[in-house]
């Protein structure tokens, strides 16, 4: 873009640019972003289990497991002012989403329903703990996810983003 003189260093309003420079919050809506969230949050499962019984107790995982729950509700909500939400999605998208994918909380509506879902998320992690801490493919957290677990968080992130469950069911 053309620079209205010598000394404009960066394109400006007299040079046409309206374009916005302001940092944006991370998007909801791209499946980077949801399934890092849902990485992220394998990642603090795995280190809470492990640290069982040497910095917390059962209590302590049942209320870690609980604040998950409570965030990721508000986060999927489109209340959580840290995150780029959208109204449409947000607001009933992703209940309709969810109903379709898990058809247990089918019967539920707005929040219930999310946080029947992201239960299940927690489910689908304890699962998965069980499955891989006494095998050979256990891993260290610091070091990336195992493969298996890396794929239940991209499915979570497709699913909470809006990708279709055909895709994500691997359908036709």
């Amino acid at each position: 873009m053309a620079r209205c003189d010598t000394s404009c260093r960066t394109s400006c309003r007299r040079c046409g640019d309206f374009g916005s420079r302001a940092e944006r919050k991370p998007d909801l809506l791209n499946i980077e972003v949801t399934t890092g969230i849902f990485r992220k949050a394998f990642q603090n499962f795995i280190k809470r289990r492990r640290a069982l019984g040497i910095e917390y107790d059962r209590d302590d995982i049942a209320a870690a497991d609980q604040k998950l729950v409570d965030w990721l509700v508000e986060t999927y909500g489109g209340r959580n002012p840290h995150y780029e939400a959208s109204d449409e999605w947000h607001g009933f998208g992703i209940h309709e989403q969810f109903a379709e994918w898990l058809p247990a909380v089918a019967d539920l509506e707005g929040d219930d329903l999310l946080r029947a879902a992201f239960k299940r998320f927690v489910a689908d992690m304890e699962d998965a703990y069980g499955v891989l801490k006494d095998t050979p493919r256990w891993f260290d957290p610091s070091d990336g996810l195992d493969e298996y677990v890396e794929t239940l968080a991209s499915i979570w992130g497709a699913v909470t983003a809006g990708a279709p469950l055909t895709e994500i069911r691997g359908e036709a």
